[in-house]
């Protein structure tokens, strides 16, 4: 039996939808910063309903600045940093619950 090449297999959805998890459940997406940097705004607050890629922070590393999009759809459950803020590398910056 020969095999498929790999790019003939596609994922398929499921027509059942996933069960609700209560809020305190819900996958939350923390992100940010690869390098060391100073905040300069933070675009959401916590209540904030986000969309996935929509620009939740701006961050200035080695002179430019650097736009951070929301990884996923949902609502700001957190944010660590404040406007002005020198932060280190892998810090979390914000956190989203996944909606």
């Amino acid at each position: 039996m020969l095999a498929a090449p790999f790019d003939t297999f596609l994922p398929v959805r499921s027509a059942i939808a996933p069960p609700q998890l209560p809020q305190w459940q819900m996958p939350v997406s923390k992100f940010g910063l690869p390098t060391t940097g100073r905040v300069v705004t933070a675009e959401a607050s916590v209540g904030d309903t986000v969309t996935a890629d929509q620009k939740v922070a701006a961050v200035e590393a080695m002179k430019m600045e650097h736009a951070h999009l929301a990884s996923v759809s949902g609502r700001v459950i957190a944010i660590h940093v404040d406007q002005g803020d020198q932060i280190d590398a892998n810090r979390v910056m914000i956190e989203i619950a996944a909606a």
